[in-house]
């Protein structure tokens, strides 16, 4: 049966939500949960297909993006080595011993203002994407600056990517901004209060999604439930080829921690970007982050 449209299809060793959805949601955010760490096919000419998820049969229409997760499960120093899923990280900006993992945890060490440090998927490029990371530092901000922590998308170069940005604020806050650098120029639509409260050492889990030209972003405590609501949406054309994605941390000058300043990051998510219709089997609901997806229907192996 192995050339039979819906009982040939082989299923991968296991799939997850990366992130929550509503029961009128079309788009899945999905990532591999263990070993060889696949994908699904992004070749349009294999949809469609259906999928289960917690009782509910969907039909997918299209898969988009690359994938990878990266638990920080090794020990590295002057760099970050490759992640669990497999894909090497580059890093930029500082020094190699800014860059370190241990302990489930990746590292940078902001031991200097106004630098911009990055760790980049050396391999692997999507256009539309849902990236997702916890962060935190381990004092408060302090000055006039605070503590920058960014996910980015569609990195062509250092001149051209876009960007989710958590800020820990030294009133504590903690805000969101979209931002976008093209040839060379940044630019930031309007930063939202997520009415968070930065603690120190207490990480903050943020997802920036890339779709199109939209892009949306939205932040919560590490320790909740992720939301199923945006908190910054924007519509932006500027940049459309799918580039690296990845992490960014900056200081600028006014702030005045003891440096090094160390942001400490967990559970990096590059989630595929699947569209499905629901209810394929008459039932509609919504799903949690991490609930298992898989095909709906067994595939028949001939003896």
């Amino acid at each position: 049966m192995a050339d039979d449209e819906v009982l040939g299809r082989v299923d991968t060793d296991g799939h997850a939500l990366s992130a929550p959805v509503d029961e009128t949601g079309t788009s899945l955010a999905v990532v591999p949960t263990g070993a060889p760490w696949l994908g699904w096919t992004v070749d349009p000419a294999e949809a469609p297909w259906d999928v289960a998820v917690g009782g509910e049969t969907l039909t997918v229409s299209a898969v988009a993006g690359d994938t990878a997760v990266d638990a920080f499960d090794r020990t590295v120093a002057s760099g970050w080595g490759t992640a669990t899923s497999g894909q090497a990280w580059s890093t930029s900006g500082g020094s190699a011993s800014d860059y370190s993992v241990g302990s489930g945890t990746g590292v940078h060490s902001v031991g200097t203002l106004s630098v911009n440090r990055f760790t980049l998927r050396a391999a692997g490029t999507e256009a539309d994407t849902s990236l997702a990371v916890s962060v935190s530092t381990p004092v408060l901000a302090t000055g006039t600056q605070g503590h920058q922590a960014y996910l980015i998308a569609r990195h062509l170069d250092a001149n051209n990517y876009y960007g989710a940005r958590v800020e820990f604020g030294t009133d504590q806050s903690v805000r969101l901004t979209l931002i976008k650098v093209v040839a060379g120029a940044p630019g930031a639509y309007p930063a939202v209060d997520t009415g968070l409260t930065h603690e120190a050492g207490v990480p903050v889990r943020f997802r920036f999604d890339v779709q199109g030209t939209t892009l949306r972003a939205r932040a919560w405590l590490a320790s909740d439930v992720e939301p199923t609501t945006w908190q910054a949406t924007q519509t932006d054309s500027s940049l459309s080829a799918a580039g690296q994605s990845g992490l960014r941390t900056r200081i600028l000058t006014g702030n005045t921690n003891t440096l090094p300043v160390p942001f400490s990051f967990t559970d990096f998510h590059v989630a595929q970007l699947v569209t499905v219709t629901r209810s394929a089997n008459g039932i509609s609901k919504s799903h949690a982050a991490g609930a298992a997806v898989a095909l709906a229907t067994t595939p028949i192996i001939a003896l």
